[in-house]
């Protein structure tokens, strides 16, 4: 009995083994990053991983350069195109790509099905419009809605964040560089139109990997994904067309009807990675999984957006050795025991044993990125308690209670490289040195970020910021918190100009903007700069870039910005034709410290937070308040006006006087005296501040080679400049604040 019981389990196992070697090349959809049921037509891709194909035919009238395998019934490929392996009919292929291999077809039948399509699928739309205004911010849970539009655009892009759960849209879109993260694992099933405008962001809000994020949509019309657009997740839309334009970037994976593309980059990546201290653990990319079970018990390691386990499975088991992630300077090899008695078309079984070895990192690069939301507030009181100012994140604000300088962003895409020496996971930090093409160092003499442009009407400067000292602080891995000094050198020339207060990086010469991001830079041409003419890399929207430094007026001699003579030394604007006389107006120092992701801040009762600010720059910060209305005296931007004020409201700038201080209606909005009875008086709410607030965020447990995300606020102040002109303006001697925000990846 117990021989044949022993035959005939070997005699399953040997038919096992050799049914799973020979269904080993057959594709399922697990393995795709993109995949068109009907047909994909591409005009060029640039596979990083994963196959990429489709039950009919597959056209690439453009070079494909794929890291896996093709795959379809029909394949025609431009003949620069190349892959690992191609699936498809004899006769298909080009030389790096060739010849074909037979396929079953159709390599998915049910697409749908495969990809855990729900059903029955909402029908119809119900629950309240989301609407994010320009440079707004929001937070939503689950539930159904009605519309959701994120707005973006030339006016400040908004960010919608999501916290774990399912959503049910009736339609998505998001505007030009606006944004929807997810906090948590995250369904959304969108009824209607799904489009995602240039340059927006879909992903999770943390980690490389970071929650999981699903989207269903229902559509038989486009999924339109648009130029420069980053997506991190799984599209579902087994009845619509996905069309992709050229410069998006696709991790994850992506299935549809059909398929139209771009040349863009795709790389497939395991988004939804069950964590579990049971004897299995499933990766899935679909939403229906089948996994082994066992009547051992397991232990899990945590990694970065997934978990290892050990387990005991039968009947068939593969050994192999494999990287993992590392972990707070750790790197980590493991042995990988993976079993199943049962595989679905949308899921893989796998399990793991962990061991590290600690390796610390020898530092880290901080990316400047676009800022969202809110970062801080100014208050009348000290207890703070009663806020008249909003410090938007990755903004810059200036000067005493009378200043003119509006808000102005700190220009995104630039890199600076830290060192690190660490025990343990308490890092202290210090400068890097020397700077290459990808990164600025941070030692004295080293650039921080792109040259700063401070728009403000004829007023406007363009900042040139340089270490003076080498950086110094801390940072403690496991929890991403910092605490940085940076003393920085702040050369500022005024060039008058404030639709373009800096030389930027154009499309040509007095042209737009060469809009670049970090991924995907724009070369162009510099304008304004003493390169004039010259090549340039732009890694953000408005050309911003180190390669077209500002213009090389020194104390006593001016140059001419932008124009017919640009860079020609000049006295008066009318030597300076289609341009600006551009005078230097000294260096700057300033000290951002602490700079830091804890709290951060200033106070004082008479509102002077700075040496040398004396009654006449007493408070801080052009302050826009609500006018009237609910919202009365309630911090506003122009920007952001009804949701900040209401629909008919009016954001009365802070360069009027705009705030009741006193009597009846203390803590109102106003316009003139008569809106604030006696003893009271209309007063520009800037001169009231008592206390400055910034807020930073820590980037959590840092691995390296993973980005993620990191705010750090600082309160400072500003001496007076050499100019009486800009001292006026901006309220100086006075106060700053600015959160930078970006992300952090450590190095080993």
């Amino acid at each position: 009995m117990t021989r044949l019981g022993n035959r005939c389990s070997v005699s399953a196992l040997v038919v096992l083994t050799v049914t799973r070697t020979a269904l080993a090349q057959t594709p399922v959809l697990d393995d795709f990053v993109l995949f068109g049921s009907g047909a994909v037509r591409a005009r060029g891709l640039e596979v990083v991983s994963g196959d990429v194909g489709t039950n009919g035919t597959l056209i690439g009238t453009r070079r494909i350069d794929a890291a896996d395998r093709i795959v379809g019934n029909h394949v025609e490929l431009d003949r620069a195109s190349s892959c690992k392996e191609l699936l498809a009919r004899p006769g298909d292929g080009v030389p790096k790509c060739g010849p074909a291999k037979p396929v079953a077809i159709p390599v998915v039948a049910d697409l749908a099905g495969a990809c855990g399509f729900p059903s029955p699928f909402p029908t119809e739309c119900s629950g309240t419009d989301i609407t994010v205004g320009h440079d707004g911010f929001e937070e939503r849970g689950p539930g159904s809605y009605g519309v959701v539009d994120v707005a973006g655009g030339g006016r400040g892009p908004g960010t919608l964040v999501l916290t774990g759960g399912t959503y049910t849209f009736c339609r998505l879109r998001l505007g030009r560089k606006a944004t929807l993260l997810a906090s948590g694992p995250v369904t959304i099933n969108v009824i209607g139109a799904l489009k995602l405008d240039n340059g927006s962001e879909l992903h999770p809000a943390s980690g490389a990997i970071g929650p999981c994020v699903r989207i269903f949509a229902n559509t038989t019309g486009k999924v339109r994904i648009s130029r420069k657009a980053h997506v991190q997740a799984i599209l579902c839309a087994p009845y619509g067309k996905l069309d992709v334009t050229a410069g998006a970037n696709l991790r994850g994976a992506f299935f549809a009807g059909e398929v139209k593309s771009d040349r863009v980059v795709l790389e497939h990546v395991a988004m939804c990675v069950a964590t579990s201290t049971s004897t299995s653990t499933s990766t899935t990319i679909g939403s229906s999984t089948s996994s082994s079970s066992s009547s051992s018990s397991s232990s899990s390691t945590s990694t970065v957006a997934q978990s290892s386990t050990t387990s005991t499975s039968t009947p068939s088991t593969s050994t192999s050795i494999v990287p993992t992630t590392t972990v707070a300077g750790s790197t980590s090899t493991t042995a990988s025991t993976s079993s199943s008695t049962s595989s679905s078309s949308s899921s893989v079984t796998t399990t793991s044993n962990t061991t590290s070895t600690s390796v610390p990192p020898s530092g880290f690069d901080f990316l400047s990125t676009v800022g969202s939301g809110i970062c801080g507030h100014t208050y009348r009181d000290l207890d703070g308690t009663r806020p008249l100012k909003n410090l938007l994140c990755g903004r810059l604000s200036l000067g005493g209670g009378l200043s003119q300088v509006p808000d102005n962003e700190t220009p995104a895409g630039a890199t600076n490289r830290f060192g690190l020496s660490c025990v343990g996971s308490v890092c202290t930090v210090g400068p890097a040195s020397p700077a290459t093409a990808e990164y600025a160092c941070t030692d004295t003499g080293c650039f921080f970020g792109t040259p700063l442009p401070i728009s403000n009407v004829g007023i406007s400067v363009c900042v040139t910021n340089t270490f003076s000292a080498p950086v110094s602080g801390t940072l403690d891995t496991s929890s991403g918190t910092a605490t940085l000094n940076f003393q920085l050198q702040s050369a500022t020339v005024l060039t008058g100009n404030p639709a373009q207060p800096c030389p930027i990086c154009a499309v040509s010469v007095g042209g737009a903007p060469c809009d670049g991001t970090a991924s995907a830079p724009c070369t162009g041409v510099c304008d304004g700069s003493p390169n004039q003419g010259a090549a340039c890399t732009s890694k953000n929207a408005n050309g911003l870039t180190r390669d077209c430094p500002s213009p090389a007026a020194i104390a006593g001699v001016q140059r001419c910005y932008r124009g017919a003579n640009n860079g020609a030394v000049c006295s008066t604007g009318g030597q300076c034709p289609g341009g600006l006389c551009a005078g230097f107006i000294g260096n700057i120092p300033i000290s951002l410290n602490p700079l830091t992701t804890s709290d951060t801040s200033r106070s004082d009762g008479g509102g002077l937070f700075c040496p040398d600010q004396g009654p006449n720059q007493k408070g801080a910060f052009r302050t826009d308040i609500c006018q009237s209305g609910p919202k009365s005296g309630s911090p506003c931007t122009a920007a952001t006006a009804v949701a900040d004020c209401g629909a008919g409201v009016t954001c009365r700038a802070g360069t009027l006087n705009n705030y009741c201080n006193g009597g009846a209606n203390d803590g109102l909005g106003c316009s003139n005296a008569t809106n604030c009875p006696a003893p009271g008086a209309c007063v520009r709410a800037g001169t009231l501040v008592q206390l400055i607030r910034e807020v930073g965020t820590p980037a959590g447990a840092l691995a390296i080679g993973v980005p993620k995300p990191i705010s750090l606020g600082t309160v400072f102040c500003v001496p007076k400049t050499s100019n009486p002109i800009v001292d006026s303006n901006a309220n100086l001697p006075g106060p700053g604040a600015t959160s930078i925000v970006g992300t952090v990846t450590l190095i080993p």
